[in-house]
Formats: C-alpha cells, sequence, structure tokens
C-alpha cells in the first residue's frame, strides 16, 4: 500500500502507484440499502482525517469488493475510487464528517483492486490483492 501524496486541485484524473485512473461518472449508483449488512471494512488508505476502508465477500468464480470512505474524522471532503483488473471503476464522495455510499466491484480471485483517496488538495491510493484483503 502507497502513502499519500499531493494531487491537482481538480480531481479529473489521478496517477497512483505507476497506475491512471480515471474518474467515473456519477451516474453510477449505490449499493442498495439491503446489499449493505453490518459490513466490516479494513482500512487501507488515510488522511485528512478520512479513512478508506475495502472487505470482500465471495461472488461466483470471484470476490465482490467494497469500499467506503469514512470521512467523519474530516472538515472537508473527499472522493474515492475503486477499480479491479478489468478497467472497471466505481467513484463515491463522502461530505465533511460523514461516510460515502459503499461501491463496489467484481474482482477474479487471485487479482487485485486499485484504491485512490483524494481531496481537493491532497490524495493518493496504492494496489490491494484480494489475498492480502479480509472478508467483510
Amino acid at each position: 500500500m502507497t502513502r499519500l501524496g499531493p494531487v491537482p486541485a481538480v480531481l479529473a484524473l489521478v496517477v497512483t502507484a505507476g497506475l491512471t485512473v480515471s474518474t467515473v461518472a456519477p451516474a453510477l449508483a449505490a449499493e442498495p440499502s439491503s446489499a449493505r449488512g453490518a459490513r466490516s471494512f479494513e482500512v487501507v488508505g488515510s488522511g485528512d482525517g478520512a479513512r478508506y476502508g475495502i472487505c470482500k465477500e465471495p461472488e461466483g468464480a470471484g470476490w465482490r469488493v467494497f469500499a467506503r470512505v469514512d470521512n467523519r474524522g474530516s472538515k472537508i471532503a473527499h472522493r474515492g475510487v475503486l477499480r479491479n483488473a478489468a478497467g472497471t471503476s466505481r467513484t463515491f464522495r463522502a461530505a465533511p464528517g460523514r461516510l460515502s455510499p459503499v461501491r463496489s466491484v467484481h474482482a477474479a480471485r487471485g487479482s487485485r483492486v486499485d484504491y485512490v483517496l483524494a481531496a481537493a488538495q491532497s490524495g493518493g491510493g496504492g494496489q490491494v490483492r484480494l489475498t492480502e484483503m479480509r472478508r467483510c
């Protein structure tokens, strides 16, 4: 996992850990509340009082990877990005002092996901192998 570093003021494109992760239109729907359940997120990145949490659940021949930003300790908004090895991305935003919606992507067994945690003036991210990720 990579330490957080600076990003441009307007988050249009984030380059992290040698990977380019494009943000996706916010038209992507949040997980329905019935699908959220009581998940236990592992913190893989943090900055400015925000924490990026991630976990996985079995799905078919792979995993469903869930992510959210816990922004309850921050006074500024943060954006999260979750991307699987196939290039499917999900973006989500947490207002100051709030939790973001939960987003998810499918990931093949043995693969990895990329994550980004960014604010207006800072951000960073990294990769997490599914073998290193705990279940929800």
